[in-house]
């Protein structure tokens, strides 16, 4: 497959594939063996998962979902003065680098973040960047004293399975990961927000995602090594398949929960991942300037498990996933200057703020200018709509595509496509053979 059309599927596609991990030992050369395959994962192939936020949460509509209202459905957290023993490692692993384009995203101020909020916040003992091909730019030199480099296996295949994209090969070393050596993973995109000592104490540790559509999300998770609900899923993947995108990463491992509950705590939705900032209703929480400018109330106090209070969006509030590919038309803007001087204030900003608030200025990046363009070429990541489309004819459309096989091309997802680029693909995919 050409460059080109690496970076168009890459952008179109999966604006952040490169998220996503790798076993940590840099001599560990195979994937472990686990149990066979579960009847749960034959159950969810069969018939939809029913979704844990029913019994969370009584029922409420996810667009209706209010933490402060919910604040008791986290069953996970220790309270300030309680303790028990540690099973979790306290180091961060965080993925970038499967693909040489860097998924069309080289590492760039929100990488960054991720790593600087996970040193400040978490203040692990090493945060592991797993990657085949290493991290460079602006932002890379600016983070690369905070992480310890490690290099990630190959692992397009598992049971026999062609993982084609880097999305699924990043969702098994993750487990991976998880599994052999245990700590906190998270996604390249995601902001620490609170001390994760308070959960330590579990075999394994996730977050809803979503309402009753979704299950479980795994862009951020934390387990102790050897975790048995980690074994369990990785077990599943012998039966994986290709054209269930979600199926593994959020489906299977939420259908393992409900029969497995001993195995795990499920954190509620505003733990890891509210507001879902690739929804348009998290985007306008995120990114919307705040009424009248009055930043008063809009970050609260939520307390660490040493007593330390931290800002958050919401009390119980650990993280924060950024959702990069559904959000970069506006995180595209983010710098040092962008959250520190910008006089429209947005809730993303305050959060970002009270990370960067300590720490001296940093220059701007001599390419911030050509942020939209991460791969010469392609139109702005923020146009990638049916108008944002019209910026190619086409016949540059076809030429950008046409290298890609019929097996690639129908494992596209649909929706995330402006119309005109569906028929295109559509049209190629009768013409291959």
């Amino acid at each position: 497959m050409s460059r080109l059309l690496a970076a168009l599927l890459g952008a179109l596609l999966f604006w952040s594939f490169d998220r996503g991990l790798t076993n940590c030992d840099p001599a560990h050369q195979h994937v472990p063996q686990f149990h066979n395959l579960h009847p749960a994962v034959q159950d969810a192939q069969e018939r939809p998962p029913t979704p844990l936020w029913e019994s969370n949460f009584n029922g409420v509509r996810f667009e209706q979902y209010n933490p402060a209202e919910h604040v008791k459905d986290d069953k996970c957290s220790l309270q300030p003065g309680q303790s028990r023993p540690q099973r979790i490692p306290k180091v961060v692993h965080f993925i970038f680098g499967l693909a040489e384009n860097f998924g069309s995203s080289p590492f760039n101020f929100v990488h960054y973040m991720a790593v600087l909020s996970a040193h400040q916040r978490i203040r692990p003992e090493a945060i592991y960047m797993h990657h085949i091909f290493q991290p460079t730019g602006y932002w890379w030199e600016h983070a690369k004293h905070m992480v310890t480099l490690v290099k990630a296996r190959d692992a397009s295949q598992l049971y026999g399975h062609k993982l084609q994209h880097v999305a699924h090969q990043a969702d098994i070393l993750r487990l991976e990961a998880l599994y052999k050596w245990g700590g906190i993973y998270m996604d390249i995109d995601t902001l620490s927000i609170v001390p994760f000592d308070a959960l330590l104490h579990h075999d394994f540790i996730i977050g809803e995602e979503g309402d009753g559509e979704y299950g479980l999300g795994n862009s951020v998770m934390a387990a102790a090594p050897g975790s048995k609900f980690a074994e369990r899923w990785l077990s599943a993947y012998a039966a994986f398949r290709t054209s269930e995108w979600a199926e593994h990463s959020i489906f299977i491992p939420r259908r393992l929960a409900i029969e497995h509950p001993d195995e795990l705590c499920v954190l509620p939705p505003y733990a890891f991942s509210y507001p879902l900032a690739w929804t348009a209703e998290g985007q306008q929480a995120l990114f919307t300037p705040v009424a009248n400018q009055d930043i008063s109330g809009v970050l609260v106090k939520t307390p660490a498990l040493n007593g330390t209070m931290y800002n958050a969006l919401y009390v119980g509030q650990y993280a924060l996933h950024l959702a990069e590919h559904g959000s970069w038309k506006y995180l595209a803007d983010y710098d040092y200057q962008y959250v520190r001087e910008h006089q429209t204030i947005t809730r993303m900003q305050l959060l970002m703020e009270d990370i960067l608030k300590d720490l001296p200025p940093v220059p701007r990046d001599p390419d911030y200018d050509r942020r939209y363009e991460p791969i010469p070429g392609l139109p702005k990541p923020s146009s990638w709509t049916e108008q944002g489309s019209k910026l190619l004819t086409e016949e540059e459309l076809k030429e950008q595509v046409k290298a890609a096989d019929k097996q690639q091309l129908e494992e596209i997802r649909p929706d995330d496509l402006p119309e005109r680029v569906q028929q295109l693909i559509k049209i190629l995919i009768e013409r291959l053979p």
